[in-house]
């Protein structure tokens, strides 16, 4: 049963669970061409930050995780850039599953700057993109993946600009709660 919930700058939208949202993306996923839901989120993502980069000539950080919450990021940024905002990414491992494979094929053809370490410090973005981990995590975040998220949550804190692909990486879609109850 879809949750109503207000959004900032537009009409109330219908949330899904994730069983039912999985239910819905299996069914478009077989309906559609490869790769088109993943394109469609991460050029979405890309327009939405588009509209609000303001022309401050700061570049947007993508924080790039090994699934298909990565593969959205890589889109994003590759569409981002694309539309003449700069962009940085941030990839610890590898992307796994074949559609992030094919985004990170579009986001090197597109010219991203994909690095393995983070950059020293978050301010001098305009937007944080968090793609770490979205509603198919079932696990706790650990090393690299829970040192980042905590980074981009305490940005946020500070009064950063951050946007969650997905949900926040670490929090349980359904609930809002802790995967795994950590602090």
């Amino acid at each position: 049963m879809p949750l109503a919930h207000p959004f900032p700058d537009s009409d109330p939208i219908a949330l899904l669970r994730v069983a039912d949202l999985r239910t819905a993306e299996t069914a478009a996923a077989a309906a559609l061409p490869a790769h088109t839901l993943m394109d469609r989120a991460g050029t979405a993502a890309a327009h939405w930050l588009a509209a609000r980069t303001g022309g401050s000539g700061r570049p947007v950080w993508f924080a790039v995780g090994p699934g298909n919450n990565g593969g959205d990021a890589l889109v994003a940024a590759a569409r981002l850039q694309q539309l003449g905002v700069a962009v940085h990414a941030w990839m610890p491992v590898p992307v796994k599953p074949d559609d992030a494979q094919w985004a990170l094929g579009v986001a090197r053809a597109a010219g991203v700057p994909i690095a393995a370490e983070p950059p020293a410090s978050l301010d001098g973005y305009a937007w944080v993109v968090d793609g770490l981990f979205g509603i198919g995590l079932g696990r706790a975040l650990d090393g690299v993946f829970a040192a980042q998220a905590a980074r981009i949550a305490e940005h946020a804190r500070r009064g950063g600009a951050v946007l969650a692909l997905d949900v926040p990486s670490g929090l349980d879609s359904d609930t809002g709660q802790i995967v795994g109850g950590g602090a």
